[in-house]
């Protein structure tokens, strides 16, 4: 007969699964400052830093709105979402021909704008803006006022979390940490050379990390290979990488340190082709032929 300790045991033991299941939804519930606020442009929420959080997702005027954001995700000082939102409200309580302008909310890349074509019938334009992109919509009315409630209740949380937004560091963080990502502007493949020994078939592709820094270079130190090529040929890689040029990744107004990744691969440099494709050919002039074509003269990177 088995003992009341090993009972117990037991009956700990089946009820544990339930727990751990559970566990998720009650940490989530005790971090403050997660609530979120769904609308027409994304979901709203103060972070623990004391901002107000705006995830963007593709705008739509259509119910139920999204529940599936991207990962970009703008920070908004609590002080200018309150009075963007007061503004808002007051004026589309307005039945006047003349009617207040509506400033732009705007910070870093974030920029929400609210133009009103006809009060009456309820006729609206909202732009929305954020990392290099933006879509316009017709919201409702109903559509406004529930973007301004989330906004202010975000604004009300944010600043109850703290007097003031602080900032969350140079990172480096991920790209779904960053308001705006990096973006690659300027880049080219290295070019194989006999001394590293037979290119391999496939051209000695390796996926690459890296931290791109505040003036959108490469961070050498923070290299990463996922296979590392031959020695030789992994510093002809590094010479190109510190060439490589981004626009930075930004958090609010301030560029920050980003993870970034990219595949490495080796251009033969006898093949005009692969040389083009790897952007080591660049175009120095074009003769235009009689019958209609056009002749370029490549030169070569080194």
């Amino acid at each position: 007969m088995p003992s009341r300790a090993f009972t117990r045991c037991m009956t700990i033991a089946r009820r544990l699964p339930r727990f751990l299941l559970l566990l998720p939804v009650w940490l989530h519930a005790q971090e403050p400052g997660r609530q979120a606020w769904y609308t027409t442009i994304g979901e709203i929420r103060a972070t623990p830093e004391g901002w107000v959080e705006w995830r963007v997702a593709d705008p739509t005027s259509m119910p139920p709105h999204h529940d599936g954001y991207g990962g970009i995700a703008a920070l908004l000082p609590p002080d200018s979402v309150r009075r963007w939102a007061a503004t808002v409200r007051r004026v589309i309580g307005e039945t006047a021909a003349a009617k207040e302008a509506i400033p732009t909310l705007k910070y870093g890349e974030a920029e929400i704008s609210l133009t009103i074509r006809d009060s009456l019938h309820g006729l609206y334009d909202l732009q929305a803006a954020a990392c290099r992109g933006g879509r316009g919509i017709a919201p409702s009315r109903a559509d406004i006022v529930m973007l301004v409630d989330a906004l202010e209740q975000a604004a009300r949380e944010a600043s109850s979390l703290r007097t003031a937004p602080v900032d969350r560091g140079a990172g480096p963080f991920s790209a779904s940490q960053v308001g705006c990502p990096a973006r690659q502007e300027r880049a080219y493949m290295p070019a194989w050379s006999p001394r590293f020994g037979q290119r391999p078939a496939d051209r000695a592709e390796s996926l690459v990390r890296f931290v791109v820094n505040e003036e959108g270079h490469v961070d050498l130190s923070t290299v990463q290979w996922a296979s590392a090529p031959a020695p030789g040929a992994e510093r002809a890689a590094r010479q190109v990488l510190a060439t490589w040029q981004f626009e930075p990744a930004t958090m609010g107004v301030r560029p920050v340190r980003q993870w970034s990744h990219a595949v490495i691969w080796f251009a033969d440099p006898s093949d005009s082709e692969e040389s083009q494709l790897a952007g080591r050919a660049l175009t120095r002039s074009f003769v235009a032929r009689r019958d209609g074509r056009v002749e370029h003269a490549y030169l070569n990177r080194g």
